[in-house]
């Protein structure tokens, strides 16, 4: 007699897990988050293949003398490539970066070397002869300016020489811009801007009022350029904002004249963060950053409202960004295009550690850099170089962290996220997880850990540490580490590695923890899950 042997209930259910290459949401419930957003992310880029983890950065200059340590990176463009230049500012002067040194040079003393000095505003000028300057502006040292067919520096005094300023005192001007090939400076502790006849770098300068425009009052803090396209064509502005949250638009070609100059829009976008870095010019938009979060002033020209929180490019991390302003009375408040990214970044001042708000202009996603001492920075030749604390100017890009100038072994890169909480489409049921795998591209030696987290479990992650070759990732809450994947170093390809987790819980969140030493990418995550009773 033949017997049949029913086919057997299977006890667990292999499920795909998104990836959140849609970067950090803080401002939807944790139960109806999109499952390719994240609530925790850290040195993990959100890129179109995944989440990417960030470049390392290494020392190019050190010992950059002064307290408060670099406030200020100019990048110098010349007719010619040997007149590029890479500058620093400290509170004690401006040093030559351009090459790699432990010694850089300080190419110009301050005269005033306290409070605010080093902090500056600096612009890219043509002459009417065609020759290349840099125009800088310190907080408490005034106007200077960098001849790159000379290599020389200029400390601008008052007077009717023609290498001078006249009509105000050249060592109250705080910020420096172009705008329609005129140069407008703003003075210190009032409304006013100066600016330059056309063509000229010196001269007698001409007032003009932006405080008595001001709803909200206060001073103005700084001056931009925007260009703006629209059916009627390209227009470029002058654009003045206030401490006090006030954004004014002029276009025209002489303020002197009412036939050719006007006032084409005026807003309130809000508190501004601590000093003049309020904004960017990118890709012709202007990034205006407030309490409310960073806007592209061309929103605000297309009549949107200022309070619909769908027109800041900061939306999915309000709350963070409100906060961080609202209690960070601190320098240091900077935008920053990252270009080799396709990101830019919101530098986030903090007498500890520094922390950096990354947005990737192609996902248009959210992440946290952490571990990088970055108190400014700007792009030169392609690259991003940051400047700290501590004197160190650093260059971004490398496969670790902490490089010294020596080229010996640094830090390797720490990184981790955790993904939005899911019912698994068994709500009500309590689960838990039997194994999870993760799919990364790497590029050399790494290793990691994935977990499970239940029932809106969002403790903060605890990224790990380690010095030259990695070694196992360590966990955060909750986290047991059954296996972990060391790779050996080779060309980038596909790498598996298999975890298992703790706990049970109705509502489930993936995570991962890495530390790396090279490029690598988390492309994908499954896991293998299953009720807590009974059968699937």
């Amino acid at each position: 007699m033949a017997f049949s042997i029913p086919p057997s209930k299977k006890f667990s259910r292999e499920i795909p897990v998104p990836i959140p290459y849609k970067g950090i949401n803080a401002i939807s419930p944790l139960s109806e988050m999109d499952p390719q957003e994240a609530i925790l992310a850290y040195n993990l880029i959100p890129t179109q293949s995944g989440m990417q983890v960030r470049p390392g950065w290494q020392q190019w200059c050190t010992n950059l003398a002064g307290a408060g340590g670099v406030r200020t990176l100019i990048p110098v463009r010349g007719n010619a490539t040997a007149a590029d230049k890479l500058f620093a500012c400290t509170i004690n002067g401006i040093y030559d970066c351009t090459s790699s040194s432990s010694s850089p040079t300080l190419v110009v003393t301050f005269p005033s070397q306290t409070g605010n000095a080093g902090w500056g505003q600096w612009e890219h000028c043509t002459n009417l002869a065609g020759d290349v300057y840099l125009l800088y502006c310190d907080e408490v040292n005034g106007y200077y300016t960098f001849d790159t067919n000379t290599t020389t520096w200029l400390k601008v005094t008052a007077g009717t020489a023609s290498n001078q300023i006249n009509g105000v005192d050249p060592a109250t001007l705080v910020s420096v811009r172009l705008y329609n090939n005129r140069i407008w400076f703003v003075q210190v502790n009032t409304g006013n801007a100066w600016y330059l006849p056309v063509g000229q770098i010196y001269g007698t300068v001409t007032q003009f009022s932006f405080g008595n425009k001001f709803n909200h009052g206060g001073n103005l803090n700084s001056l931009w350029m925007f260009t703006y396209g629209s059916v009627f064509g390209t227009y470029m502005y002058l654009v003045g904002i206030g401490d006090s949250g006030d954004v004014i638009a002029y276009t025209g070609s002489d303020p002197n004249s009412a036939t050719t100059w006007s006032m084409a829009g005026q807003w309130y976008v809000g508190d501004l963060p601590v000093g003049r870095r309020v904004a960017t010019s990118y890709g012709g938009d202007l990034i205006i950053l407030s309490v409310y979060g960073a806007v592209n002033l061309s929103s605000l020209f297309y009549q949107k409202d200022i309070m619909d929180p769908s027109i800041y490019l900061t939306k999915k991390i309000a709350p963070i960004i409100k906060n961080e302003i609202a209690n960070n009375d601190m320098r240091g408040w900077e935008i920053v295009p990252w270009p080799s990214q396709n990101s830019f970044l919101i530098l986030d001042p903090d007498s500890v550690n520094t922390i950096q708000f990354c947005y990737n202009l192609v996902t248009n996603a959210w992440t946290v850099l952490k571990a990088i001492p970055m108190q400014t920075a700007c792009s030169w030749h392609g690259n991003l170089y940051a400047g700290s604390q501590s004197g160190v100017v650093e260059l971004i890009g490398a496969n670790q962290d902490a490089i010294p100038i020596s080229g010996s072994t640094g830090n390797s890169i720490n990184w981790g996220m955790l993904g939005a909480f899911s019912s698994m489409q068994m709500p009500g049921v309590a689960k838990f997880v039997d194994l999870i795998r993760a799919y990364l591209l790497s590029q050399q030696t790494a290793s990691y850990v994935t977990f499970a987290r239940y029932d809106f479990d969002i403790t903060d992650l605890t990224l790990g540490s380690g010095t030259g070759a990695p070694g196992a990732a360590t966990s955060g809450w909750d986290v047991g580490i059954w296996d972990s994947m060391l790779w050996g170093a080779g060309s980038q390809s596909t790498q598996v590695g298999v975890s298992g987790s703790t706990g049970s819980g109705r509502w489930v969140a993936f995570g991962i923890l890495g530390t790396s030493i090279g490029m690598e990418t988390l492309v994908g995550i499954d896991a293998s899950i299953r009720p807590t009773a009974g059968f699937l």
